[in-house]
C-alpha cells in the first residue's frame, strides 16, 4: 500500500511541474536569397521559456533571455 501511495504521488509532483518547467520543442525555417540562389534553413530546439538550444543547417546555437535582455551563440 505504501508503494503505491509513493507512485501515486510522485505521479502528481511530476505532473504538476515541481521539477522544474517543462522543455517545448520549437521549430523554424529560415530563407536566404543570395549569389548561390535560394537556401532553406530549417532549425529545431528545446526551450525552457529562459533559455533555448537549437540545431539547424548553420550549427548548434544556444541563448538565454531575462527580461528585455538576450544573450545568444552559435557552435
Amino acid at each position: 500500500m505504501k508503494k503505491i501511495i509513493a507512485v501515486c504521488v510522485f505521479g502528481f509532483v511530476a505532473a504538476c511541474g515541481a521539477e522544474g518547467d517543462p522543455l517545448r520543442p520549437t521549430a523554424g525555417l529560415g530563407i536566404g536569397i543570395g549569389p548561390g540562389g535560394i537556401k532553406l534553413r530549417p532549425k529545431v530546439g528545446v526551450t525552457d521559456g529562459t533559455s533555448t538550444v537549437g540545431l539547424g543547417t548553420g550549427g548548434v546555437s544556444a541563448g538565454t533571455r531575462a527580461g528585455p535582455v538576450s544573450i545568444g551563440g552559435n557552435l
